[in-house]
């Protein structure tokens, strides 16, 4: 049973969190540059890792959502993120923006799945942070994310390799055949 000291708790446990993977990306963007001998890498990372920043900002309307099993307004803010992503994605590259499109569109994407999902819920965050509701929270989630981050990270070793063994290109054709 959760109450809103709960949601608002998670709310902001979420921004904290991305704005610190948000920090470490950008500490660690010239790390993964040299790493993958890849100098580009070193300014498209602090851009690409906003997502930490802006994901959070809709994760908890979203999660409303499901838990009320408004499956009709989910599929609307995520068909309109997709829509959003995609199009920008495709404008900015037949603007010949590059590597940016692919930086810019998943941004845009995620702002505006983010806007659809407040404008479907009612709940609004207060600025309210109980411990005693992050250790229900925590208690609970610690696991599944635990299971969510080695699943990533099982889940991408493929590209980690293929990026660093046989490069960029290589890695993008790769990518683009598994999906």
């Amino acid at each position: 049973t959760l109450d809103r000291a709960h949601h608002n708790t998670c709310f902001w446990a979420n921004v904290a969190l991305g704005a610190g993977l948000w920090g470490l990306t950008v500490l660690a963007a010239p790390w993964v540059a040299g790493f993958y001998r890849e100098s580009a890498l070193s300014a498209v990372l602090p851009v690409m890792a906003l997502n930490f920043l802006i994901a959070p900002l809709g994760s908890i309307p979203w999660v409303l959502l499901n838990r009320e099993l408004r499956f009709r307004e989910l599929m609307i803010a995520q068909s309109l993120a997709t829509a959003v992503r995609g199009g920008t994605a495709l404008v900015l590259a037949w603007q010949g923006a590059g590597v940016w499109s692919l930086v810019w569109g998943p941004l845009a994407g995620t702002v505006a799945g983010s806007i659809v999902n407040w404008g479907f819920c009612r709940w609004r965050p207060r600025f309210e942070w109980s411990a005693r509701h992050f250790r229900d929270l925590f208690r609970f989630g610690r696991n599944v994310f635990g299971e969510k981050l080695l699943g990533y990270f099982t889940a991408n070793t493929d590209y980690l390799i293929t990026g660093r063994v046989l490069g960029a290109a290589t890695l993008g054709y790769y990518n683009f055949a598994y999906q």
